[in-house]
């Protein structure tokens, strides 16, 4: 397998420096530009082609402050719409660089999850709605940190990847306390967060496209320029998102789907033993409550890809049925909450060798906990098989 050319699939354009130490990757729908070299932010669409951002994102910003450099753009699922990093501007596809089979690697952030596993740099940045930063960190072995929602920096046992027996007897070593915990909402959590994202997708992407006054054949532009510009799987969203918010569905589904964030705050307001920050006296938890919640990122590994034939001549919406929107089931509740996250990587399947991922979720600001929690504990834990694996991988390459 040659890592490297998986890699090159993952840059939107060719790396504008080599460098590897000291450098990152920043997804394509984060605003960057190059002194150097054309770096349009195109969001992975063809309605963006070609854009050169008149600033530079804050992320990026403060990034470059303290020394590091920015070697390129990532591949996204377009507007970050996918799970597989397939939904792309001319269908490319980002392929996991674990293996030799061609398999997923997450989306939407899956760009920036490659080029990390592959080692390309040391870091990228990505962004997470609904999971895109854990879902592909956990099909790519590698870390992917969600933070708290505005701070500026129910699944059956046996459908678990890996069990997570020895990984939790290894935490109890450490002098962790282990807890069962029921959060009521959960079942319902992605049927609402489609609801949600899709509204919004159908809001703030209504500005792309010329303006919606004029002649006819102004708006006969505009139908074009949309019909051209949107790939398949943003136009699904956008028509779904536009019937969420018509008057008839509007009290019955996007008014529901709202009622359910808010109850699901609450419920995990009522585990975390910290209170919210800004919680009032009447919401503070009971002291029985816990500090972290762990559970899976994923309810399966990588899947395989689609065929080239597939991937080019279906429809997303038959492409995938239900399947990749069933991958955000156990990351869209912290995304939905507003809680820090953070996806580790715990071993490879059993069944297929492919990594398995557990994320760690913590009370809102709680961002170096869930760092420390996960470097002292889940990391400690894997530090011995991933150091063995890296050597296999080492002797392959040089068979190669």
């Amino acid at each position: 397998m040659n890592r490297t050319r998986r890699a090159c699939s993952a840059w939107t354009k060719a790396p504008v420096t080599a460098q590897r130490k000291g450098a990152v990757g920043v997804k394509d729908n984060i605003l960057w530009r190059s002194t150097t070299t054309p770096t349009p932010t195109e969001c992975d669409s063809h309605i963006l082609q070609d854009f050169l951002p008149p600033f530079i994102a804050t992320a990026v910003t403060r990034l470059k402050e303290h020394g590091w450099k920015v070697k390129g753009k990532t591949r996204m699922d377009e507007f970050g719409m996918g799970s597989m990093t397939v939904n792309t501007k001319n269908r490319e596809r980002v392929v996991n660089p674990w293996a030799e089979e061609e398999r997923s690697a997450g989306g939407s952030s899956g760009g920036s999850a490659v080029v990390v596993a592959a080692g390309e740099v040391e870091g990228a940045l990505g962004t997470d709605t609904g999971g895109s930063i854990r879902l592909p960190a956990s099909y790519c072995g590698v870390v992917g940190l969600k933070p708290s929602y505005g701070m500026e920096t129910h699944l059956p046992p046996d459908q678990t990847p890996l069990p997570l027996g020895p990984l939790l007897k290894h935490l109890q070593t450490l002098g962790a306390t282990l807890v069962p915990i029921s959060i009521p909402t959960i079942p319902l959590c992605l049927p609402a967060y489609y609801v949600l994202a899709c509204a919004e997708a159908s809001s703030t992407l209504a500005r792309f496209g010329g303006g919606w006054y004029g002649s006819e054949s102004n708006r006969t532009a505009r139908e074009e320029v949309r019909s051209a510009g949107f790939g398949q799987e943003v136009r699904k969203r956008i028509i779904a998102g536009t019937w969420a918010l018509t008057a008839d569905a509007f009290n019955n589904s996007y008014l529901k789907a709202l009622q359910l964030r808010h109850d699901l705050r609450r419920d995990y307001q009522s585990v975390f033993r910290a209170p919210h920050p800004l919680a009032t006296d009447a919401e503070t938890p009971d002291e029985r409550g816990v500090d972290v919640i762990l559970h899976p990122t994923a309810i399966q590994t990588a899947p395989p890809l689609p065929s080239v034939e597939n991937n080019a001549s279906q429809p997303s919406s038959a492409r995938t049925a239900t399947s990749e929107y069933a991958q955000d089931i156990l990351t869209v509740p912290a995304s939905l909450a507003g809680l820090p996250s953070v996806s580790v990587p715990y071993g490879v399947s059993e069944t297929d060798g492919w990594p398995v991922g557990v994320s760690l979720t913590v009370q809102w600001g709680m961002e170096s906990l869930v760092l420390d929690i996960a470097r002292i504990g889940v990391e400690s834990y894997y530090a011995a098989g991933q150091a063995a694996r890296r050597h296999v991988r080492e002797e392959d390459e040089s068979i190669e």
